[in-house]
């Protein structure tokens, strides 16, 4: 699971320096449709994000078709609900939705230098807010986690601090 992480970390790292728009893969190679990439769609490591996205996504209606329909008229019930497939047919579709719904605590968007440098977005939080503190909180030490050996050690440095600060 370390080396996939990496692996996503890397490619996303690599897409965002080059400004280039590459696109997300289930762990079997397939390109996530556009309308899933909304389940995917966290802030690194904000695990409360995860669990909503999570729930969401196994909850969608595409997802009860896919689990309860008959295969027989799996294309027929997508349809009548308007669900965009793309490209796939249903099978793989339903295979890709589900890889998707597994995939949401795994996965992270890749590292960008305003997740390093701005710090101060950390810190938006209301004293009594403590899901946003939670959220923010797992962000922040995951991004301090990738951050060491990848940035300058004065950049980590400060955001590690500035994690401490989100529980105070």
């Amino acid at each position: 699971m370390k080396i996939i992480n990496l692996l996503y970390f890397t490619i996303g790292f690599v897409s965002v320096s080059l400004g280039a728009v590459i696109p997300v893969y289930t762990s079997s190679g397939n390109i996530v449709p556009e309308p899933l990439l909304t389940y995917l769609d966290c802030p690194i490591g904000d695990i409360v994000c995860k669990d909503n996205m999570r729930n969401k996504c196994t909850k969608s209606k595409a997802y009860k078709i896919c689990m309860d329909s008959d295969p027989l008229k799996l294309e027929e019930s997508l349809s009548k609900k308007k669900i965009d497939i793309g490209d796939y047919n249903p099978y793989e579709y339903c295979r890709i939705h589900n890889k998707v719904c597994d995939m949401i605590e795994s996965y992270n968007k890749p590292l960008t230098k305003d997740l390093i440098f701005d710090i101060d977005k950390y810190l938006t939080c209301k004293s009594d807010d403590d899901d946003c503190k939670l959220s923010k909180g797992s962000t922040c030490r995951f991004v301090v986690k990738m951050c060491w050996g990848n940035y300058p050690k004065k950049a980590c440095k400060k955001l590690s601090e500035t994690c401490e600060k989100i529980e105070d």
